[in-house]
């Protein structure tokens, strides 16, 4: 996967966290802030590409 970003959501990121320990993933809970972050994402992992 090298040269390729990684944009990991989820909907209960405290879960996630204490399976997986901390990460940068983006919670989604169905509000439209939450599109904002994916998409705020999306640009920076294009742009350090």
């Amino acid at each position: 996967m090298r040269g390729r970003a990684v944009i990991a959501t989820t909907t209960h990121k405290a879960n996630l966290e204490r399976l997986v320990g901390p990460t940068d993933a983006i919670a989604i809970i169905g509000k439209p802030y939450d599109l904002q972050q994916v998409v705020a994402a999306v640009q920076r992992a294009l742009n350090a590409g």
